[in-house]
């Protein structure tokens, strides 16, 4: 399963959690923001640059980190993707609108060949995946396309800002479409303390687990 992450116009988010989720879908990740009237993306990218590009520029930002489930881990099937008739697998670009996707939408392909039929529209070539189906297909038939597939999770980041459609989680200053990626933030280790009955003690410092936990386990609206 992947993670998406939408931000509010001020959260930057840090790179320890940006890592936790890169670590739990490591198959590539992609960020997108808004760049004048449009939004440019970058994808098939790691956290480090995602956390660079966040650094730059101002939010709000769509972050995606994949796992391949549909279609193989390659870097153009990262996400997000640009919505438009060509269903665009470049890297990097400016788009209207782009899109990304948590979940698995199982019956894709029938959808959009019968849509094309439909529509009389060209499905274009290249590798396919379930997400970039549903960019293609929200080109057509607007957020709509969305209603093809309930159980996952999308965002459709446009320069009025990133709606959200399916249960996302609120956190502080962001959305996240699962929290699967907590397990993967840092924990506290065992030190040796000779002056403990038992030999051993944990450090006192808090972990990066525990500074995120009030607002993972609900603390935050």
């Amino acid at each position: 399963m992947c993670v998406a992450l939408a931000t509010d116009n001020k959260t930057k988010i840090s790179l320890a959690i940006l890592r936790a989720c890169e670590s739990a879908n490591p198959h590539g990740g992609g960020v997108a923001w808004r760049e004048g009237k449009r939004i440019r993306w970058e994808k098939g990218i790691g956290a480090e640059e995602i956390h660079a590009i966040m650094k730059r520029e101002k939010g709000p930002f769509l972050v995606h980190f994949r796992i391949a489930t549909v279609g193989n881990a390659k870097p153009e099937l990262c996400h997000p993707y640009p919505v438009g008739g060509n269903a665009s697998l470049a890297l990097s670009g400016k788009a209207s609108s782009v899109i990304a996707h948590n979940g698995t939408w199982y019956s894709w392909r029938s959808t959009i060949d019968k849509a094309a039929r439909i529509l009389k529209a060209t499905i274009p070539s290249g590798p396919w995946s379930d997400s970039r189906a549903m960019a293609w297909l929200v080109s057509h038939v607007g957020n709509r396309a969305f209603n093809c597939d309930t159980r996952s999770r999308f965002a459709r980041f446009t320069r009025k800002g990133i709606e959200l459609f399916g249960e996302w989680h609120k956190l502080k200053g962001y959305h996240a479409s699962n929290l699967n990626w907590r397990a993967h933030l840092e924990r506290p280790m065992p030190k040796r303390d000779t002056s403990s009955a038992r030999g051993f003690a944990y450090t006192k410092a808090p972990s990066l687990y525990d500074q995120c936990a009030f607002e993972l386990e609900g603390g935050c609206e």
